[in-house]
């Protein structure tokens, strides 16, 4: 009798019980054909439930969002008042609310929007790499629940990360050489540091193809030079507005100035902020890098220097888990990458506690020396709308 009440309640067995049953439940919502709706409505559940916006901090007598609706009313003059900002170069979200009326909520509509085909895109780009409709909805439920994930969803003082992102993440589903640099374009023009997300979008594609051809062959192919295209147009048209309209971006000119680099003051933060923005997935991207590297060490060597890059710039700013976000697309080169050097079996395993650590995690932002905000789950979201 004690051998069985010991082997019923085996914490073991409870839980690979749990996972069985979990499997039924993820087995049922893709065995449909409409299973690619059902997987991105639970997944902007779970990224609501998890980090449901704080509607009352959108105020709009204050901060960007105050420059934003400026930005609306006149670019040009916005320009010529504002010579020194970060937002000079970001008139995406600018452009949408103008073409709609000139109502500011509308590009925060379109970002909300955005957030929700960002799931569904991801789905089926991770679905044409595993060939798994369960790490399909495992890998993007587990990004729902990131910071990244939950950007489109909770920016309510005028940033848009989670728009640019999305443009990022459309950009390494298509296939036409045409769209693509257009997406890397207005992704960048929408926040700068999309622009860096892109040379993702390079690597993705350089290891993309089965032909094994040489590097400099490879950097001629159509599917590379495409995105290369766009972050090149991106770059000029960034200097044509800073020639024609004079001017700069406020962190650019600290950057230049080592007195002033932020990044030196925020080392303390390097550990957590690089946790906030991808929480499980950082596995993801430390087990890719040996196969990465023996299937090619040039596109290991820009993957590395890429992302390096991101987190240097995030540091070098106060806003730290807003550039780290643009990490987000390395992790899909990553499962990539893991999905040809790992079984089937072995990649679920993974994929799956990726899903659960991102889940359990809190969803926190880091800025600064010493800030960290918490993104409140909707339970107490709801309790503080009681209270107050």
């Amino acid at each position: 009798m004690k051998h069985r009440f010991n082997h019923e309640f085996n914490p073991f067995i409870l839980l690979k019980r749990f996972l069985d049953i979990f499997e039924i439940f993820l087995e049922k919502i893709t065995i449909k054909k409409s299973w690619i709706i059902k997987a991105t409505l639970i997944c902007t559940f779970l990224s609501l439930f998890n980090s449901f916006p704080s509607l009352e901090s959108l105020d709009v007598q204050n901060g960007t969002i105050k420059e934003f609706i400026n930005q609306i009313d006149d670019l040009q003059e916005y320009w010529n008042s504002n010579i020194t900002t970060n937002l000079n170069y970001r008139i995406t979200q600018v452009f949408f609310a103008k073409i709609m009326g000139g109502n500011y909520k509308i590009s925060f509509l379109i970002q909300f929007i955005s957030g929700i085909f960002s799931f569904y895109f991801l789905l089926k780009i991770i679905f044409r790499i595993t060939g798994d409709k369960i790490n399909s909805l495992l890998f993007t439920a587990a990004f729902a629940t990131t910071v990244p994930g939950i950007s489109s969803f909770v920016s309510l003082f005028g940033s848009f990360d989670g728009l640019a992102l999305f443009f990022i993440i459309i950009a390494m589903f298509v296939k036409n050489n045409f769209i693509i640099p257009i997406l890397i374009i207005v992704g960048s023009l929408t926040d700068e540091r999309a622009f860096l997300a892109a040379g993702f979008i390079v690597i993705f594609n350089f290891i993309d193809d089965p032909v094994k051809l040489s590097n400099y062959k490879k950097i001629l192919k159509k599917e590379i030079l495409s995105p290369i295209i766009g972050m090149l147009i991106y770059l000029v048209i960034r200097l044509f507005l800073t020639i024609e309209y004079d001017l700069a971006m406020e962190d650019g000119q600290k950057l230049i100035s080592i007195e002033k680099w932020k990044l030196l003051d925020q080392v303390n933060m390097i550990p957590f902020g690089i946790w906030t923005s991808l929480e499980g997935f950082l596995i993801v991207i430390i087990l890719c890098l040996y196969p990465f590297w023996k299937i090619n060490k040039l596109a290991t060597t820009i993957f590395l220097i890429n992302i390096f890059s991101i987190i240097i710039l995030a540091f070098s700013v106060h806003d730290i888990s807003r550039g780290l976000l643009y990490l987000f697309p390395s992790t899909i080169i990553g499962i990539k990458v893991l999905s040809r050097h790992t079984n089937k079996k072995q990649l679920r395993k993974l994929i799956l506690t990726v899903f659960f650590i991102c889940l359990f995690s809190f969803n926190y932002s880091a800025g600064g020396k010493k800030t960290i905000w918490w993104h409140y789950p909707l339970p107490i979201q709801i309790v503080r709308l009681i209270i107050n």
